[in-house]
């Protein structure tokens, strides 16, 4: 019932309306539905709550349909430690006076739980399944790990991109019905020890998690395993020997999108056991794996029992050291699955005619004898295939490439940032060179020097220009004020003085302007906006 609900109605009288009252399934999702304190009394069997806004349910909020309720979703709200009240999950008292609410899958996966009430799922006592996904739930508090641990009927916990690093150890303790737990998208760096006190697992995910390799101490002790998923886990290298050891009953066995991966020990399993293999399905592809030994399994006849077996996607060599995989398996997967055949391709070695070829059809063009075969150390038993020179040199250059990723990626920040640091200094000092340049005249073409008359120049005086100096007005013209003594001689010979030079009669500031306007035209100076105050200046 999607829409814009923001409450649950007050049922059963609306559902008078419906065809019929005897539904089992209910569909809340995306509303914006933000408390529930009481849910009318429905025969509702799977009831979802999702994408909604929940913050708040009451204690008792299920009372009602205690006894009809197996399926809750309260997943992708905004549920946190304080809005699930310590007695929600409450349900109506039976003939022998208990309280137990009928839910057998609970989901609250994708709301802001950090921790619980220890007593939360204390009356949860069919819960089966439980989904805590995506909730900021590391480190876990001990009152999250009672809560978890009062719910023995607990099968499956569901723990996907919670954080987790490491898992208490007195977690999952006591709960003999416990089969199988999720720990996808968390930080395990290892398969954390606290799982092997689980004997009676049977399912265990332990995908895109940090873990560096397996070795025996990863499943010891789970002698009950059937399904095993170590699936995008960008650091795994490899598989060492009696890993899987113990795990006899495995099933399906998952290994797949580890781009790291190159190598499985030959001795994974205990090998030349007189036990027999129970694998169905094995995924090993989209991984780094060059070479699989013929003696992976207990026998070569267990190879003939698995129904899917998936190598798709590995750098896979074309040589005598893989003829098992290429005459032996890879026909045998054809017969299984020919899809599955499809992208099986060689990649080496490096001077071979048929890299990129499928395996099907090099087993079909080639004979065993014309695969080459030249090193003489190798081993399946090392984990370098004792090929340090030829392989695994296109693995390791990808691999150093990758691990030297975030080394580039900081010399070329340091690079760019000291770049242009230096460009921001050059053009500063460009910058400031310009504008001395500027503002200092020429040392090859100084502006000329010219003389300057106020409008209130004393009658009669002027400035005397000796013989020698050139009569050029683009020159320096020296200038004297004549004293009042000599004024009278200065009237009765005007154009001549005491020394015999002449005597120029004082010019207006208009005079002055037009002679500098012929100074500038002569000496090539055209500055228009250029005043005379700011030529005697400079």
């Amino acid at each position: 019932m999607p829409g814009a609900m923001d409450h649950i109605p007050p049922w059963p009288h609306d559902l008078e309306i419906l065809p019929h009252k005897n539904f089992v399934v209910m569909d809340l999702s995306y509303n914006k539905i933000r408390e529930i304190h009481h849910f009318p009394e429905i025969p509702v069997f799977n009831l979802d709550i999702s994408h909604n806004e929940l913050r708040l349910v009451k204690k008792e909020a299920f009372v009602a349909v205690s006894i009809y309720l197996h399926m809750l979703d309260l997943s992708d709200n905004k549920l946190d430690a304080d809005s699930l009240e310590k007695e929600c999950f409450k349900g109506g008292m039976d003939e022998q006076g208990n309280f137990d609410l009928f839910i057998i899958h609970l989901s609250l996966a994708k709301n802001r739980l950090h921790t619980v009430h220890k007593d939360l799922f204390k009356y949860l006592t069919y819960l089966d399944e439980l989904d805590l996904s995506h909730n900021p739930l590391a480190p876990l508090d001990q009152d999250f790990v009672d809560a978890i641990n009062s719910i023995k009927s607990l099968q499956s916990l569901t723990f996907r991109e919670v954080g987790l690093e490491y898992l208490p150890q007195d977690f999952l303790i006591g709960l003999e019905q416990f089969k199988e737990i999720d720990l996808a998208g968390n930080c395990f760096t290892q398969v954390d020890p606290q799982l092997r006190k689980l004997i009676n697992l049977q399912s265990l995910n332990l995908d895109t998690n940090l873990m560096q390799s397996l070795d025996e101490e990863s499943f010891s002790g789970l002698t009950n395993l059937q399904n095993l998923s170590v699936s995008d886990c960008p650091r795994l290298r490899f598989v060492d020997q009696l890993t899987f050891e113990d795990q006899n009953d495995l099933r399906f066995l998952r290994m797949r999108k580890n781009p790291e991966l190159t190598w499985i020990s030959p001795d994974a399993w205990l090998t030349h056991s007189r036990m027999e293999s129970h694998l169905i399905e094995l995924d090993i592809s989209d991984n780094g794996l060059p070479y699989l030994p013929s003696t992976l399994l207990h026998s070569f006849s267990d190879w003939k029992t698995i129904q899917v077996i998936n190598l798709q996607g590995n750098p896979w060599m074309c040589d005598c050291h893989n003829e098992f995989l290429i005459y032996d398996l890879v026909p045998m997967i054809y017969n299984n699955t020919p899809a599955l055949t499809q992208n099986i391709l060689c990649n080496g070695p490096r001077e071979s005619h048929l890299i990129k070829e499928e395996l099907m059809i090099v087993q079909e063009i080639t004979q065993q004898s014309e695969l080459k075969c030249t090193h003489e150390k190798f081993s399946f038993y090392v984990r370098t295939y004792n090929l340090e020179d030829e392989f695994p040199n296109d693995m390791r250059m990808e691999r150093r490439t990758k691990d030297a990723l975030p080394l580039a990626i900081v010399l070329t920040c340091f690079i760019a940032i000291t770049g242009t640091t230096a460009l921001v200094v050059y053009l500063y000092l460009q910058k400031k060179k310009l504008s001395v340049n500027i503002r200092r005249p020429r040392r090859d073409n100084p502006a000329p020097r010219v003389a300057y008359f106020p409008a209130n120049f004393p009658s009669g005086a002027g400035y005397v220009r000796q013989k020698d100096e050139p009569t050029s007005t683009t020159e320096e013209i020296s200038m004297s004020y004549r004293d009042n003594e000599h004024n009278n001689e200065s009237q009765n010979a005007p154009n001549q003085n005491l020394a015999g030079n002449e005597v120029l009669a004082p010019k207006s500031a208009t005079t002055i302007g037009n002679d500098m306007e012929r100074s500038s035209s002569s000496t090539g100076i055209q500055n228009p906006n250029c005043t005379i105050e700011d030529e005697l200046k400079s």
